[in-house]
């Protein structure tokens, strides 16, 4: 059940309120992290950025998205959502999501381009505007 009595915010919402923290202590990670209720969302992130291993750091990024969809639910729709599970379920989508993408994966290197002189023999089609005031 999502709480509504607290102020609005996200730090609210993603850390603080109940909802948020029931699916927190379902992460496998969590232990490892020590943070107050009241530190900022953003620097649990950033902490989260640098602890965190690929797909942990992907699942608690689809589980802030699945979280705020419970909030919107609930605020537009009027249904209530459980947090029991929805780790679990972050962790599936996660985990299918990068399986499918796994040959779209590809580390390319940026290429510089770079001009270099036509041959001799190629012809070459110029426009030109001109405009006087």
């Amino acid at each position: 059940m999502l709480y509504t009595d607290a102020a609005e915010s996200c730090n609210h919402f993603l850390w603080e309120c109940y909802f948020a923290q029931a699916v927190w202590h379902q992460a496998s990670f969590w232990n490892s992290f020590s943070f107050s209720l009241h530190i900022q969302f953003v620097k649990i992130i950033d902490a989260a950025i640098h602890k965190l291993q690929s797909p942990e750091f992907e699942i608690l990024c689809v589980a802030c998205w699945m979280i705020w969809n419970c909030r919107n639910k609930l605020i537009f729709e009027n249904k209530s959502s459980s947090s029991v599970g929805l780790w679990s379920r972050a962790s599936t989508y996660t985990t299918e999501f990068l399986e499918v993408n796994k040959i779209n994966i590809v580390s390319t290197a940026p290429t510089v381009a770079k001009w270099s002189p036509t041959s001799s023999d190629t012809s070459f089609k110029m426009n030109i505007a001109v405009s006087q005031s």
